[in-house]
């Protein structure tokens, strides 16, 4: 399998946004020789059906050790946070941080996404404003101290999903997501569905929080995209 970081800059990714076997992903990497210039050239072509990668989930790193997990003591005290539904305003909220450190991400009771000062700065450069609220909140702890943290919150679901290639179970419940390229293409921080408040982001913001050194206790899950302008090849 070619990990080549060539053959990565030509789809615009990084290796690290690409940690599977190529073959997983179903994409051919031709080789070329440019004698005169003596270098390599890798042109990867992709299969229609799983684009370049180019979309993550945001979700918790369960394999972080050190990252901690944010409960409520009290559940009255935490209502639910939907994504398309109105969150009352000036609504007080007690979250706590146990077993580990603050994380730039972290997922709270009832999957509320919380961010940190510096993930929502990042993620406020990127969002459609006019359909993103953030909420700010104190989360406690005993042993790092109070930090602010900041509800990420849609006021609408996009509507981003191919049904054609999107995998169902029971009940229209959805095993496995796939994006519509041409509903995407110009997004970079979205949802996809009610009720799980899913954090959905390009590449471009991918890379940025890595640049920004904000993923310690995040895991960036791939979602696939299908572009039916991408020859089958």
């Amino acid at each position: 399998c070619c990990r080549s970081s060539a053959a990565w800059n030509e789809i615009g990714l990084d290796e690290e946004a690409l940690p599977v076997p190529c073959a997983q992903l179903k994409m051919k990497i031709l080789q070329r020789y440019n004698g005169r210039m003596g270098k390599m050239r890798y042109i990867c072509r992709v299969n229609a059906y799983v684009m370049n990668c180019r979309y993550f989930r945001v979700m918790p790193n369960a394999y972080e050790e050190e990252g901690g997990i944010v409960i409520s003591p009290d559940v009255n005290a935490c209502p639910h946070v939907y994504d398309g539904e109105d969150v009352e305003r000036g609504k007080v909220f007690v979250y706590e941080l146990r077993d580990g450190k603050y994380c730039p991400y972290l997922m709270g009771p009832w999957a509320v996404n919380l961010v940190d000062e510096n993930l929502k700065t990042l993620l406020d450069e990127y969002v459609e404003k006019e359909y993103v609220d953030f909420f700010p909140v104190i989360v406690h702890s005993k042993e790092y101290g109070d930090r602010q943290y900041y509800i990420v919150h849609f006021t609408k679901i996009y509507d981003v999903i191919d049904k054609e290639h999107t995998v169902y179970g029971p009940g229209d419940s959805i095993i496995k997501v796939c994006l519509d390229y041409n509903k995407v293409k110009n997004l970079h921080v979205f949802n996809s569905q009610p009720i799980i408040s899913d954090i959905n982001i390009s590449a471009k913001v991918y890379k940025e929080i890595k640049k920004r050194k904000l993923g310690f206790g995040t895991s960036f899950i791939r979602i696939g995209c299908f572009n039916p302008g991408k020859p089958n090849e």
